[in-house]
């Protein structure tokens, strides 16, 4: 008989892009995880995600939420961040925070000199070309990812501030390459009472390795030898885009507390 193992922290929260959102293989990692997360978690398990009217209208049911929890929303909808408090309609059914931060678009500018400031990311630099948009970039949605990062900074550094969760030890887990993620550098500086925890489902330097025709086993076995990263010869060849999505996944492995990956390659 396998002895049961308890979770060492008292709650768990679930932060992507594709919580009650289907965008690929992330969002499958998501839901299938589910019912096991909610085994050892309970009702401590969270999922944090964007809000979209037109999935959450069939797989996302609202909720009232506790005092403390309407109180904030009420604060976020001062700095138009509208929050939807419910479940999630997947098994295992865990308590969902929806953030729609779509009255925020005029903070873009704003979030660009914060990497500057914070990441040395410089966004001036930063070119669309044709390829970007072949690989699935646009401007777009580029600052829309940029913007819903932001909102959930904010949202979850209040969210954490309450007293239900203040107090206990938690973990928060995130996904390549979400925005979303620059949070983890933010709470590990503060010395936030969670564990950080992010998962590479594939890397945008190993994409664009393979999408240009590259031997991308090769590349890995010349790569980790020698150190090599994203340099300005690569560039050219695959586009500022991916480099900043590179240096973002770089922050992740930097400051999380454990790091994770959906298979061996993508572990080297």
């Amino acid at each position: 008989m396998v002895e049961s193992i308890k979770p060492k922290a008292e709650f768990f929260m679930e932060i992507c892009l594709q919580v009650v959102n289907n965008l690929g293989g992330v969002y499958t990692v998501l839901t299938s995880k589910s019912p096991e997360m909610k085994r050892y978690y309970g009702e401590n398990f969270y999922a944090v995600g964007p809000y979209h009217e037109e999935s959450a209208s069939f797989e996302f049911e609202k909720e009232i939420p506790p005092d403390d929890i309407r109180d904030l929303i009420e604060q976020l909808e001062k700095e138009n961040i509208i929050c939807h408090y419910g479940k999630w309609l997947i098994p295992g059914s865990p308590k969902t925070f929806l953030i729609d931060f779509s009255n925020r678009l005029n903070t873009i500018n704003r979030i660009k000199k914060d990497m500057k400031s914070k990441y040395n990311i410089d966004f001036s630099k930063i070119k669309f070309r044709k390829k970007d948009f072949i690989v699935g970039f646009s401007l777009k949605a580029f600052e829309s990812e940029l913007i819903w990062g932001d909102a959930v900074n904010i949202f979850m550094q209040k969210l954490l501030s309450l007293e239900r969760f203040k107090k206990k030890t938690g973990v928060l887990h995130f996904h390549f390459s979400d925005p979303s993620g620059f949070l983890i550098a933010d709470l590990k500086q503060k010395n936030a009472n969670v564990g950080l925890v992010a998962t590479s489902h594939s890397t945008r330097l190993g994409r664009a390795i393979a999408l240009n025709g590259e031997d991308i086993y090769k590349e890995m076995k010349t790569g980790l030898k020698k150190g090599k990263t994203v340099n300005k010869g690569r560039e050219k060849i695959y586009g500022s885009i991916c480099n900043f999505k590179h240096y973002m996944e770089l922050i992740y492995a930097k400051y999380c507390d454990v790091f994770t990956s959906v298979s061996e390659v993508t572990a080297q």
